[in-house]
């Protein structure tokens, strides 16, 4: 199988489509561009975007549990009687 690369499209003559060494993919580019302005590279998928917000999620909700706890706890010693530490 061919490297990933800029191939002319199977079902245009007039286009390139991005091959990623496995698959075709939506990424066209028009021939027009010629050697001088090379097609540029598609932008990777939002696959490390997506794992970035789903971190950021999950440390946002530890540390609202965690906070919740301690006032939860804080709480439970005033009811009882008992003077927080």
């Amino acid at each position: 199988m061919p490297p990933a690369g800029w191939f002319p499209d199977p079902s245009n003559p007039r286009a390139m489509r991005w091959w990623d060494g496995q698959a075709w993919t939506d990424h066209v580019a028009d021939v027009r561009l010629g050697p001088d302005h090379p097609a540029p590279k598609p932008r990777p998928s939002g696959g490390r975007t997506v794992l970035v917000v789903l971190g950021v999620v999950v440390a946002w909700l530890l540390v609202s549990a965690a906070m919740i706890a301690l006032l939860f706890g804080a709480c439970l010693a005033l009811l009882s009687g008992a003077t927080p530490q």
